[in-house]
């Protein structure tokens, strides 16, 4: 005798989250809507180009709002900047500053803010010399 393997009852299956991260694995009906109100960073502030003189402090601004409170990261010449290496510091409102300009620092910078929703870069700013040819 064959059997017919369509199921003719309701069929229940496991909805689970996969973005934003923090919700990964998690079934969907135990999320709550304060959970999904994610909103991708979006810059307030971007940086622009600055003219320094050799030796002295520089400033690029960022700002970015999002929900979550988006982290805010920079790019030199395209790399990811190590603000833990002492030659750069990123401020709690998402500055960067260069306590000692010094030739490796010329080139271009970019903000980058990320969160849960998503993430978004800056446009390019450029660090330029006074004075040098």
């Amino acid at each position: 005798m064959m059997t017919d393997a369509r199921n003719s009852g309701n069929t229940q299956s496991a909805a689970t989250c996969h973005h934003p991260l923090s919700l990964r694995g998690r079934q969907l009906v135990t999320v709550t809507t304060e959970e999904l109100n994610c909103i991708a960073p979006h810059f307030v502030m971007e940086p622009s180009d600055v003219d320094a003189t050799y030796g002295n402090q520089v400033f690029f601004s960022c700002r970015a709002t999002g929900d979550p409170k988006p982290d805010i990261k920079w790019l030199h010449n395209n790399v990811l900047i190590d603000a833990e290496d002492g030659n750069y510091n990123v401020l709690e409102d998402g500055t960067l500053m260069i306590p000692h300009a010094e030739d490796d620092d010329e080139g271009t910078y970019e903000c980058m803010a990320r969160n849960a929703a998503g993430q978004a870069v800056t446009r390019v700013a450029e660090l330029r010399y006074l004075g040098k040819q």
